[in-house]
């Protein structure tokens, strides 16, 4: 009808007639084995990891007021946050002072 009957490549190879939305089903539910697969169930080849999205240096603004003990009382204490335009093209900085909610905006020249 709209499907044709799929192989899982390996060891041992036996058409299945199913969708490919049915066969991911059953290696959720367990009927079959992923370490039987060649990328052994793996989404990326050779050990590859995402890196992208990641904050590294990240600090929760909690943390800072164990750091800080007249955090909430002492002017000067900035927050700041980045605002990403339309198709990731242009970008708008903010920064919040903590005692007097102070906007502070700024625009840099595109996204660096």
């Amino acid at each position: 009808q709209g499907w044709t009957p799929d192989v899982i490549i390996g060891r041992g190879e036996f058409p299945i007639g199913c969708s490919v939305r049915t066969l991911y089903r059953m290696f959720k539910m367990g009927i079959f084995d992923c370490s039987d697969l060649p990328m052994k169930g793996k989404r990326k080849p050779n050990g590859h990891q995402e890196k992208r999205g990641k904050h590294a240096f990240r600090r929760s603004i909690h943390e800072r007021s164990n750091d800080y003990t007249s955090f909430e009382e002492e002017f000067g204490h900035l927050e700041g946050d980045t605002i990403v335009g339309q198709k990731h093209k242009s970008a708008v900085i903010t920064l919040v002072e903590r005692l007097s909610k102070v906007i502070i905006t700024l625009q840099p020249e595109g996204r660096r």
